[in-house]
């Protein structure tokens, strides 16, 4: 078998490296390595030139005598511009290194600038400060760490002078001087020459010579992923660098400050230089005191860490059990809430079902209501239409020169007498009289046999209808009340009862008090209530049957309405709106009822009369006198009697007419009923003396009735009947001079020592009919009577002339 032999090629390969030149920027321009890469190209060969052109001198140089040249190989070349490509990235990092070096002019300049504007972290301030105060003021065994003052800087610069020294010193192998012999520069060169052989041999002895391109671009890839590693590495130990450059500006802060760094500093130096230098330094050992002393001193961190480890495990506990009821708060109130807005939905769908009932049934109620009270209006206007009829009746028979037409302030006709259904109407009249007549005297008892004002014609009420038109105004009464009846019949369970309202309401106030103060309802109430109160009072008629508010639902409903716990007093809230809603009832819905009463009131009646006055007393239980509403319901009585007189006036004005001459029974009784007839409304005037003021009051009763009125009644009778009818009517005249001083205030008199100008027709009347009696020989009972009557009137002169001729004291 031939032997085969390996020969090198003539041509050389021409091999390319991409050499990657790796330089990492300051930190002050960018955090991040930047990575940049050059290509490094092969040097063009320049071509030598064969011969050198000498001087002009034709001297050679100096130099080149000297110049000590090494002719290499074409391999040794190839093989040395290879080692230099593979240490071009281990020369950048070792440059960047020396760049960032913690002690570079570069770094030290920014350590300047920063330490005077850019603070230490905020974190490492505030750790250190801690351990710094602990490691203080907890143990004075520690010993205190302190600033190395200038004997010893001074003993580190000389140390750092001795090395620096050392190395001019024969004991340094490695530093050549610079008067060496010539000989040893040589022999050194040579051997210098010699290792770098060997050197670039040794690089290149393991490395695999490779053929093909496929072989090329795995090692390139191969290159390429170690690279990456590298680069990884490179920023892993740039960020330990940052981390060292951090905690030693804060260090040199602290010894700007002339403080001592903090303990952890030094804790987290050395955790860097253990981790750096795992090979321990050689250092002394040191003392038992010193090793106890540190022992104590960890022992006392350890259980100072433990005592805090103890208080925050106990904090953790503390805010695991608050967090617990938190979240069983938050359930709960989670639950509330759900239950809540439940509630409110369904409370709202009911108010707003409970509106449009309310609207809707108020449509029909009002239209009941006004349908009734528009039929007893006919009957208050029949009733006093009637009354004035016989007024008229009985003027037109006791006075010539009245003509029976009635005129107002502008002049127009307002009425006119009918002369033709007089007859009718005295029969009617009398028969009314004796019906009434023969019930008073049934009421009786066989022991009450004395004379009564109730026997008197003209006195006694007769203000109900006839049969007929009783039966007529019953029959349209009966149909409003059924409708009235039937008002819900057909309304839904939950609205027809006003306790069913009411409960749901005070549910809301007692379960959301806050809520229901807050949406004003105790200020609603009175619209809930409203349509229940006005149904109830639409019956109530305490003119003709007197009947009290306590007596009614809507009454006690109210008066118990959000006071179930009043008796208690810390609960009871005299400010709360609901205590007040019986009272906003009666000034919203009681006090109209009654002024629609006033309109309706026969002026004439005693029983009428004597019942208004209860409503007014019943009113005061529940507003004052003074209150506006109670002054309203005062007014309108002022205006109703102020009515009635003008009209009587207007109708029969007796001071402007002349008396009939003619003297019969029948005359006498006209005119005495005439008489008593006014008398009612005089009588029934001096009842609300406590709520009519005093001119007020004197006005209507005083001015109006009796001196123009009842007089003048009194004086027709003494001229034209009593000369002849004395002896039979002398009691009974009597008896009107009594009745008209009678109700007259005593406190009217109090601030009189004479007889007050008002009453001075009066007191002239009175001594004409006791000059009449005198003449007559009446007997002495009566001039008693007359004396105390005198007297009362203050017409003391007249009193004592009487008392002296019938010597009664």
């Amino acid at each position: 078998m031939s032997e085969i032999i390996f020969k090198k090629s003539s041509k050389k390969k021409s091999l390319r490296k991409k050499n990657i030149n790796l330089t990492i920027e300051d930190e002050e321009n960018d955090d991040s390595p930047v990575i940049s890469t050059t290509k490094l190209k092969k040097d063009k060969k320049k071509k030598i030139p064969k011969k050198k052109i000498d001087l002009s001198f034709n001297q050679p140089d100096e130099d080149e005598e000297n110049v000590f040249k090494i002719k290499k190989s074409s391999a040794s070349r190839r093989l040395a511009k290879a080692k230099l490509n593979k240490n071009i990235y281990h020369d950048d990092i070792i440059d960047t290194k020396d760049d960032s070096s913690p002690y570079s002019e570069k770094n030290l300049n920014a350590l300047k600038n920063s330490s005077l504007n850019r603070p230490p972290p905020s974190n490492i301030i505030k750790k250190s400060q801690e351990i710094y105060n602990k490691t203080i003021n907890t143990s004075s065994n520690i010993e205190e760490i302190k600033i190395p003052d200038a004997a010893k800087i001074h003993e580190a610069k000389k140390l750092r002078e001795a090395r620096r020294n050392a190395k001019h010193s024969s004991i340094n192998p490695n530093f050549i001087p610079l008067d060496s012999n010539d000989t040893e520069m040589e022999d050194k060169k040579e051997n210098e020459d010699e290792d770098e052989d060997e050197e670039v041999f040794e690089d290149y002895e393991n490395n695999r010579i490779l053929f093909g391109s496929s072989a090329v671009k795995e090692q390139e890839a191969k290159r390429k992923k170690e690279m990456k590693v590298d680069i990884i590495n490179a920023q892993e130990n740039e960020s330990e660098e940052e981390d060292k450059d951090e905690l030693n500006k804060w260090e040199s802060e602290l010894i700007k400050q002339g403080r001592a760094a903090p303990e952890i500093m030094k804790v987290a130096k050395k955790k860097n230089e253990m981790a750096k230098n795992q090979i321990p330094d050689i250092c002394d050992i040191p003392s038992l005191d010193e090793v106890m002393r540190d022992f104590s001193a960890s022992l006392y961190q350890i259980k100072l860490k433990h005592s805090e480890d103890i208080n925050e495990e106990a904090y953790l506990t503390e805010e695991i059990d608050k967090s617990k009821k938190n979240t069983e708060n938050l359930q709960s109130d989670l639950k509330l809430s759900s239950d809540k807005y439940t509630y409110f939905q369904e409370l709202r769908n009911y108010i707003i079902d409970l509106a449009e009932f309310l609207d809707e049934k108020f449509k029909d109620f009002n239209k009941i209501n006004d349908e009734y009270l528009d039929l007893k209006k006919e009957k208050e206007l029949f009733i006093s239409n009637r009354i004035q009829s016989d007024l008229n009746d009985c003027f037109y028979d006791f006075v010539t020169g009245w003509n029976g037409l009635v005129f107002d302030s502008e002049g127009n006709n307002t009425y006119k007498y009918d002369l033709d259904q007089k007859e009718n109407r005295q029969m009617l009249r009398k028969l009314r009289t004796k019906i009434q007549i023969d019930k008073n005297k049934s009421k009786k008892s066989n022991n009450e046999m004395k004379p009564n004002l109730d026997d008197i014609e003209g006195y006694i009420s007769n203000d109900d209808f006839d049969e007929k038109d009783q039966e007529v105004y019953d029959a349209k009464k009966a149909e409003i009340l059924q409708r009235y009846n039937e008002f819900f019949s057909d309304t839904n369970k939950d609205f027809k009862s006003l306790s069913i309202i009411k409960k749901n309401f005070e549910d809301w106030k007692e379960k959301y008090s806050k809520e229901y103060n807050q949406s004003f309802g105790g200020l609603s109430m009175p619209g809930v209530f409203e349509l229940f109160v006005k149904y109830e009072l639409f019956l109530w008629e305490p003119l003709e049957n007197y009947r009290e508010f306590e007596d009614m639902i809507w009454h006690q409903e109210a008066s118990t309405y959000g006071t179930t716990n009043m008796m208690e007093m810390d609960n009871y809230d005299p400010e709360d709106d609901d205590n007040k809603l019986l009272i906003r009832l009666v000034e919203k819905f009681a006090i109209p009822k009654v002024k629609e009463l006033i309109n309706l009131w026969n002026v004439f009646s005693v029983n009428q009369t004597k019942n208004l006055l209860k409503i007014l007393m019943l009113l005061q239980d529940y507003i004052k006198t003074k209150d506006s509403f109670f002054k309203g319901v005062v007014e309108e009585i002022e205006n109703k009697l102020k009515i009635t007189i003008e009209r009587i006036i207007s109708h029969n004005p007796i001071q402007r007419v002349t008396p009939q001459k003619n003297i019969s029974q029948h005359l006498y009784e006209q005119i005495n009923y005439w008489f008593w007839k006014i008398f009612k409304i005089y009588n029934n005037m001096f009842l609300f003396e406590k709520y009519i003021s005093k001119n007020s009051l004197k006005e209507m009763s005083i001015d109006k009735l009796l001196n123009q009125l009842l007089v003048p009644c009194l004086d027709i009778l003494r001229m034209v009947y009593l000369e002849s009818l004395l002896k039979n009517h002398e009691q009974e005249e009597l008896l009107k001079f009594e009745m008209l001083c009678e109700p007259i205030p005593e406190k009217w008199y109090n601030e009189e020592y004479s007889v007050p100008s008002y009453l001075k027709p009066l007191e002239l009347s009175l001594k004409e009919f006791s000059n009449m009696c005198q003449k007559n020989k009446s007997s002495r009972a009566t001039f008693e009577t007359i004396v105390k009557l005198l007297v009362k009137l203050r017409s003391y002169d007249e009193a004592s002339k009487l008392g002296k001729i019938y010597k009664i004291e």
